[in-house]
């Protein structure tokens, strides 16, 4: 996968977020594997955010 890939999409915060993480990844299922990323907002600021990826995408 390229390392310059760009995908729009949308994100979103929560303090909460830890305590949701095991349903987040029945919900995804074993075929997704859950992998931090860099991320640019809209505003140019960049982050790191959490997302899934098949497990054979990598």
């Amino acid at each position: 996968m390229p390392a310059a890939l760009v995908i729009e999409d949308y994100c979103f915060s929560t303090e909460k977020l830890k305590q949701y993480w095991d349903a987040l990844d029945e919900f995804e299922g074993m075929q997704y594997q859950r992998v931090q990323v860099m991320i640019q907002l809209e505003s140019g600021e960049q982050k790191s955010a959490w997302v899934y990826e098949m497990k054979n995408a990598a």
